[in-house]
Formats: C-alpha cells, structure tokens, sequence
C-alpha cells in the first residue's frame, strides 16, 4: 500500500508543486493508511522532491508578480500550511531575487483598476478602488496614498 500512496503522489508532484499539507490531504481524501501516508511525505521530504520553503518562494514569486500584496501572500501560504515565518522569509526573499518594488506594483495595479471605471463619479471611483486594493491585503495608509496619487490626473 505504501507504493501506492507513493505512486499517487509522485503523479501529483509531477504535475505540479504541493506542499507538505496539502500533499497530505490528498492522500488521506484517496483513503491511503496513515502509516502510509508518513513513509511517503518523509521519503519526499528526505529526497528533497517535497519542500515547503521552496514552494513558499515559488508561489510569493508568482503572486507578487501579480497583484497580491505582501500580507495577502502570507495568509494564502498560511491556508498552505506554511509557517507565518517560513512564509515571511519566502516574500522577502522573492522581493530581492525578483528586484519588485510593491510600491510601484500596487501603483501599476491601482492605475489599471483605475482606468477601468471609466466616467464614474469620483467619490464611487475612491470607493470601489479602496474596496478592490483592501481585497488584494493591501495596507489603509497605502491605499489612500496611491488612491491619491492615481486620481490626481484626472482632476
């Protein structure tokens, strides 16, 4: 039963990453025995094919490239299962390799959200970019300074 539960999940590892949790779940939803399920997560582990810090950089990389912002990040590696620190040190650690600059992020983010409202009034604008930024875990303070910024052109 162990080289099935190993089986399984080297055919989900090799479609795409896991981390150690949700790995897991996966092979307690197929029924695999529990001794099972230990043997193979610490033979991935051991082999180096699971890795939860190399996950955490991999997935900050992609969502800060996007329009996530750090603390959004942080709970969405924690619903993975990643350690607030382990996930901390993913962000910090993709922000320097990659060069982002958040700031310039959230500005380019605000910017497209912004030019998409089109002739709104300018109190509903405010409002709905506000809303949108918070949704993104984007700080108040932040959020008020890029909103500020955004709008000036158009007045």
């Amino acid at each position: 039963m162990a080289d099935d539960a190993r089986s399984y999940a080297m055919r989900l590892l090799g479609q795409r990453s896991y981390t150690t949790r949700d790995l897991e779940r996966k092979l307690i939803s197929k029924e695999f025995e529990r001794d099972s399920i230990d043997k193979t997560i610490a033979r991935l582990i051991e082999t180096g094919l699971l890795n939860d810090s190399r996950f955490a950089v991999s997935f900050a990389r992609a969502k800060l490239h996007g329009s996530a912002s750090s603390r959004r990040i942080r709970q969405l590696l924690a619903r993975k299962g990643i350690a607030q620190q382990m996930a901390q040190a993913a962000i910090e650690q993709a922000i320097e390799e990659e060069g982002i600059d958040t700031s310039a992020t959230l500005e380019k983010v605000a910017r497209k959200k912004f030019a998409s409202y089109g002739s709104l009034e300018p109190l509903v604008v405010r409002r709905r970019l506000t809303g949108f930024l918070a949704r993104r875990g984007y700080d108040l303070d932040e959020i008020r300074t890029v909103i500020a910024k955004v709008t000036a052109a158009r007045k």
